[in-house]
């Protein structure tokens, strides 16, 4: 036996590959989205392009790829310049 996990981009395509599961007589067990997952569905594109900057960035700071670049302070000066 074999797994297969597929992560859908939005409702539509999850309920497309439901029908198509379905339609082959193909067994599966949906896993429900994670609190993070569920509160990224709602972010607008530019949101979302921020937020998957700031993710990579977080993971590279981590893995000690880089350091920050600047402190908290100027970070939240920068913040409210763009909001």
């Amino acid at each position: 036996m074999e797994s297969i996990t597929i992560f859908a981009k939005n409702d539509k395509q999850s309920r497309t590959i439901k029908a198509f599961l379905k339609a082959l007589s193909i067994n599966y067990i949906p896993t429900p989205p994670s609190e993070l997952e569920k509160l990224e569905s709602k972010l607008t594109a530019e949101q979302k392009k921020w937020w998957l900057e700031l993710k990579s960035d977080i993971k590279n700071v981590h893995a000690g790829k880089t350091r920050g670049s600047m402190d908290l302070e100027d970070f939240l000066k920068e913040l409210a310049v763009v909001r």
